[in-house]
């Protein structure tokens, strides 16, 4: 089992306390969170695209969760243990971590 992929997944797509389950909330503060998600999320990935040269990741935030469970199924374990530094020298798997609790943190601001 691919943990790292499964968090993924779920941290976007799970029916509880995930991005896609607030995706449908409206009003300002939501929009403001579903955007701050988006903004972190494309700049994570678009770190992690220009370190392992990838493709760039997509702006919309639906196509961005999907970008990112396609990308992490894709990385080598090789590419998964590169360093990528944001505030500090981390692994590529260590920054696609932190982008799931911090999607699913805002996300559960909302729920």
């Amino acid at each position: 089992m691919d943990e790292l992929l499964e968090l993924v997944r779920d941290s976007n797509y799970y029916p509880f306390e995930s991005v896609t389950s607030v995706l449908g909330y409206e009003g300002s503060r939501a929009e403001r969170l579903l955007q701050h998600i988006r903004d972190t999320k494309h700049m994570y990935w678009s770190m992690i695209a220009q370190e392992l040269n990838l493709g760039a990741p997509p702006h919309d935030l639906e196509a961005l969760m999907a970008y990112e469970v396609e990308q992490t199924a894709a990385l080598s374990p090789e590419a998964r243990a590169t360093l990528v530094h944001y505030g500090q020298a981390m692994t590529v798997s260590a920054l696609i971590r932190l982008c799931c609790r911090h999607s699913v943190w805002h996300a559960r601001l909302l729920a």
